[in-house]
């Protein structure tokens, strides 16, 4: 959309902040959708079920409800006769994802040992928390009239802290250098608004290539291509849906994280107020139940949620309507495409530290050494670590 305001401007014509976004935003989905993979992989689920069932579905889910919020920008710029409308950030919730996956799917793998079982109850929780959604998207105004503004606002801080606390704390102390880089760059480019060269090249490809190629240097990051394998954007089967009742005694952390990510949808809203685009709660949430219902019942573990992050993008200029659909059909794509082989996981190298799941190829241990039957110890080495780089991996 036109920075000036006009609306001469389609809002599907992406412009320099729209492609920064969508580099930003493809990136935080692909980083966070994988957690289940490798918070499940210890416990013996195999990587080949996870990839094919937990991550396909949320692609699905993905794509209708950034649709839906796509719309309510488009609707809301044609009915004040704006150009400058930004549309809400939709993308996965990393408080739920980790919730769900230690709190339910692993006990039940645990108990029963049927990694079936455990992503039909998994998949059913999500499902279950799209309902809630969709029974409080009519009364989200309500709500919004009642919680005042700055408390709406602590929810999305309470899950930033907790998802820097969770995941990524540990990363930094592991490898202080790349987070320093990255910092400085968006410190720079984003905060301060200073622009990158006289082409003003998009200050978060730049946040995402410069780290990649200090790891790179410093051989904290070990990429490995191994191909790329297309499939549907659901899993074909019914089971999640049944699983339903069997997923009622795990409520307990349903609703709660369901209720959050309603207040979440809510502070989303009020922070769209502040920068000039006002929403209606109930369309909002409704799109985000529809979405992350649609994620469930494709079979994907990973509910969505409408991220709380409008009035920086907005100032910045970072998002408008044309950002949304190409982050659709990124996620969307990357989340359907299984990279790598079926049967194994490089997750670091050799030394002490936790184990590594069995048939895990480590290739940090030497000259790809195969993790050993119990799945605890290298060919001709210690423990398997997981402090270290973490990529899909195949033993042709």
């Amino acid at each position: 959309m036109a920075a000036d305001g006009s609306t001469t401007s389609r809002w599907w014509a992406l412009g320099r902040g729209d492609i920064d976004a969508t580099v930003a935003q493809v990136g935080f989905n692909i980083a966070q959708m994988i957690i289940p993979i490798f918070l499940l992989a210890p416990v013996g689920i195999p990587l080949t079920f996870s990839v094919g069932h937990l991550l396909p579905g949320y692609a699905l889910g993905f794509l209708i409800g950034s649709a839906g919020l796509t719309g309510l920008a488009v609707r809301l710029g044609r009915r004040e006769g704006r150009g400058d409308v930004t549309a809400h950030v939709y993308g996965n919730n990393v408080p739920a994802i980790i919730a769900y996956t230690l709190s339910i799917m692993v006990p039940v793998y645990l108990q029963t040992h049927d990694e079936l079982r455990a992503w039909q109850i998994g998949a059913a929780a999500v499902i279950w928390t799209g309902v809630i959604k969709l029974l409080a998207a009519p009364f989200a105004s309500v709500l919004r009239r009642l919680i005042p503004v700055p408390a709406s606002m602590t929810v999305f801080g309470a899950a930033m802290y907790s998802y820097l606390a969770l995941v990524l704390l540990q990363r930094i102390f592991d490898q202080p250098l790349v987070g320093i880089v990255a910092l400085t760059i968006v410190a720079i480019s984003v905060l301060a608004n200073v622009p990158i060269t006289s082409w003003r090249i998009p200050p978060f490809i730049v946040a995402w290539t410069v780290p990649l190629i200090v790891g790179l240097s410093i051989g904290y990051v070990h990429p490995v291509w191994q191909g790329i394998s297309p499939g549907l954007p659901f899993v074909v089967s019914l089971e999640p849906l049944r699983a339903m009742v069997m997923a009622l005694p795990y409520l307990s952390a349903i609703v709660p994280m369901a209720i959050y990510q309603v207040l979440q949808d809510i502070a989303s809203v009020e922070g769209a107020t502040a920068a000039g685009d006002n929403y209606d709660a109930r369309q909002v949430v409704a799109w985000d139940g529809i979405g992350t219902l649609v994620c469930g019942a494709a079979g994907s573990v990973i509910a969505p949620v409408v991220y709380a992050m409008h009035p920086p993008l907005d100032s910045h200029y970072l998002y408008r309507c044309g950002h949304e659909w190409a982050d659709n059909v990124y996620c969307a794509a990357i989340s359907l495409a299984h990279f790598g082989g079926n049967d194994c996981l490089c997750v670091g190298w050799c030394g002490d530290g936790d184990v590594a799941a069995r048939g895990s190829k480590i290739s940090e241990c030497g000259p790809s050494r195969i993790c050993s039957a119990d799945g605890r110890s290298c060919d001709g080495g210690g423990k398997l670590g997981v402090t270290g780089t973490q990529a899909f991996g195949h033993e042709s």
